[in-house]
């Protein structure tokens, strides 16, 4: 099992926890409402709004008390993305909700668990950059994605880019080797 004693909390996307406690890693997934119980007993969840500052922080701090620490961090929050639409037809809304969800999230989740991870001095931070789309709001993502990356390595953080398909179909990409 790649991720034998591996502690991993996922931000949305319940395939990918799945996927993860596959190879053995403790789960932790965090979601914006109840998750439906296709995870019951593969992963510990939490309710709570990506987008609260305090409750994510608080949230790792918890995961780290009961578990040690944090080895993965996933993001696969759903953007909102408006599939098969044309630029010109979409609204305001509809081309900033991607861009604001997608790199909000990731920097509120990100942040939250990189600062546990420079104390332990390594992890690994994944995002996915979403379905399509939105090809700013991915651009942005993978932006903040490399800003972090070059920020952490120093730390023996690793920070990397995924499609969700990746993630969730190969937990291999997620060894913290």
């Amino acid at each position: 099992m790649l991720l034998a004693d591996k502690i991993a909390i996922v931000y949305g996307g319940g395939p990918a926890a799945a996927a993860l406690a596959q190879q053995g890693a403790a789960v932790h997934v965090v979601v914006r409402a109840s998750l439906d119980q296709a995870l019951a007993g593969v992963a510990t969840t939490t309710v709570l709004d990506v987008f609260d500052e305090e409750a994510v922080a608080a949230h790792v701090r918890t995961v780290v008390d009961r578990a040690g620490g944090v080895d993965v961090a996933v993001c696969l929050v759903e953007r909102g993305d408006v599939l098969g639409l044309r630029l010109l037809d979409m609204t305001v809304a509809d081309f900033t909700r991607p861009l604001f969800v997608g790199v909000t999230s990731t920097f509120v989740t990100a942040r939250a668990v990189a600062r546990q991870m420079v104390r332990q001095r390594s992890g690994l931070i994944v995002a996915s950059h979403g379905p399509g789309g939105s090809g700013v709001a991915s651009a942005a993502t993978d932006a903040l994605l490399r800003d972090l990356a070059g920020e952490l390595a120093p730390y023996g953080v690793r920070v990397r880019a995924a499609s969700a398909d990746e993630i969730e179909s190969s937990a291999v990409a997620l060894t913290t080797r």
